[in-house]
């Protein structure tokens, strides 16, 4: 599928360059994401070269899938810290295509800061969807777009199949109300908690500074290593139609048991 994207840059400031899905610009195996400057200010270079000087530590990688949704990727937590999209209301219930596409690694980041679908299994976490499959399963370039694992994060499933699910539903209600909605998900990563996901790699795979390598157990042409994926404290998600005056709020801890199931009980002070 020709499911155009603009990728990708590291660091707080950013721009973009277009790329094919099965084919777009990523950085060598086993280095840091490269950062592209093209069309910068040289304000904007010299922000970047700060960052570079102090080891890119808050560098994100932004890519936008097209003019569904757009994703701040975290290459230290292997995972999103922010997703945004507008919700049409002439896309809710368009078509709601039952069939589900399989996850699968994003290919605009390298390999050693990936995320992979094999890292979530027997870990009792779900693979949560910032940018809900139930939003745009009204065409299969859309819905093929938010299975990348760029914009999924580790969720207990009492979040993801509750709370987060229904916060999800009241922007399509209100998508249909307002005829659009803005989302906005943010991503909270307050405590080094992650999965520790012990798994057999090729040699070529990516070995970041924290994983560690077992090599007396290694097979001839395979490591084993011990990857860290960050488990988020929490996720915030706004939902805004400016030319409405709508504006609503929530934060949702990522807990294994939630005092409560209701979303309304999650609504937060969107000044505050």
């Amino acid at each position: 599928m020709n499911i155009k994207k603009i990728t990708l840059i590291a660091g707080f400031v950013s721009v973009v360059v277009s790329g094919i899905l099965t084919g777009c610009g990523s950085s060598s195996d086993g280095e840091y994401p490269k950062r592209i400057d093209h069309n910068l200010s040289q304000e904007e270079k010299d922000v970047n070269a700060y960052l570079d000087s102090i080891g890119m530590k808050d560098s994100f990688i932004k890519i936008a899938y097209d003019n569904y949704y757009t994703v701040e990727y975290s290459p230290l937590h292997k995972g999103p810290r922010k997703v945004t999209y507008t919700l049409k209301g002439e896309n809710v219930n368009k078509k709601n295509i039952q069939e589900r596409p399989p996850f699968y690694p994003e290919s605009a980041i390298s390999r050693r800061w990936q995320a992979l679908p094999e890292d979530y299994l027997h870990t009792g976490l779900d693979r949560g969807h910032l940018a809900p499959d139930a939003s745009f399963d009204w065409s299969e370039n859309s819905l093929y777009a938010v299975y990348t694992m760029a914009n999924i994060t580790p969720q207990y499933p009492i979040v993801n199949r509750t709370v987060w699910k229904d916060l999800e539903k009241r922007a399509r209600d209100k998508a249909l109300i307002y005829d659009e909605i803005k989302v906005t998900n943010y991503v909270e990563y307050k405590k080094k908690q992650y999965l520790e996901i012990l798994q057999k790699e090729p040699k070529r795979a990516y070995v970041e500074h924290k994983y560690k390598i077992d090599r007396r157990n290694s097979a001839a042409k395979e490591d084993i290593v011990n990857k860290k994926i960050f488990i988020p404290t929490g996720f915030y998600k706004i939902l805004e139609n400016k030319e409405y005056g709508f504006k609503e709020c929530f934060y949702v801890p990522n807990r294994k048991f939630l005092e409560s199931i209701d979303w309304r009980d999650y609504g937060i002070d969107c000044n505050r």
